[in-house]
């Protein structure tokens, strides 16, 4: 058997013992939960969500890029605990940072909690609209060491 089978799931065991799901808040970015779960239910993997809170400044006051950063997050702990509710061994990690340090915290979190996959929706509402839309997963696709799993946004 080779590395890569070995590393991949052959012989027995499940592919993903640790999922990362990389999530803004926005309807596009939670596409990806049901193939985290999915994937879970099939390998016993545990689904860590991850949530960066992006701060810019404004009138010499800190605040968050996004103004309804308080009702993301209680939104982000519902998800995590059904999850939960569903039998997955789920988690929730909320990093804060500068304005464009989201991939870099994704990545940190997933080297900290030792996934081996994340997973992470395409064209979310990022910081800045239009401008930014994708950013924070093309940087994370330059950025992680592990395979990035790109769910694209709905057609339509």
């Amino acid at each position: 058997m080779t590395g890569a089978e070995t590393a991949y799931g052959q012989g027995g065991q499940g592919v993903f013992s640790t999922i990362v799901v990389a999530l803004d808040g926005s309807g596009t970015a939670e596409r990806g939960l049901p193939l985290a779960t999915a994937l879970s239910r099939r390998d016993g993997a545990k689904v860590v969500l991850v949530h960066v809170q992006q701060l810019i400044t404004a009138a010499g006051t800190v605040v968050p890029v996004q103004p309804d950063e308080e009702r993301i997050q209680a939104h982000l702990r519902e998800l995590t605990e059904g999850l939960r509710d569903e039998g997955i061994e789920a988690s929730l990690e909320i990093r804060t940072m500068a304005l464009g340090g989201a991939a870099r915290s994704i990545a940190e979190v997933t080297d900290e909690v030792e996934a081996d996959l994340i997973i992470v929706g395409t064209q979310g509402h990022s910081a800045m609209g239009i401008m930014f839309l994708g950013s924070v997963t093309q940087r994370l696709l330059q950025t992680a060491d592990q395979p990035v799993l790109v769910v694209p946004a709905e057609r339509g």
